[in-house]
């Protein structure tokens, strides 16, 4: 593997994957994390982004982690 080929992934932003897929929703790993919901939905979202994967799936009322975020 080259080097460039390695995704620009920091240790906080593993820590929101690891948080968010514990508490299954942005709002309570927000909080844990210290951080507002607003600033998690974007590293999310910049990490599916970078990664070219749907980390989670979504709904009105719960967040669960896909295959590819496992």
């Amino acid at each position: 593997m080259r080097p460039f080929d390695i995704p620009d992934i920091r240790a906080r932003e593993l820590l929101t994957v690891i948080a968010l897929s514990e508490y299954g929703s942005f709002v309570a790993a927000a909080a844990y994390l210290k951080t507002s919901q607003p600033a998690l939905t974007r590293t999310v979202k910049r990490l599916e982004r970078v990664l070219g994967v749907t980390l989670f799936f979504r709904n009105t009322r719960r967040v669960e982690i896909t295959a590819a975020g496992r």
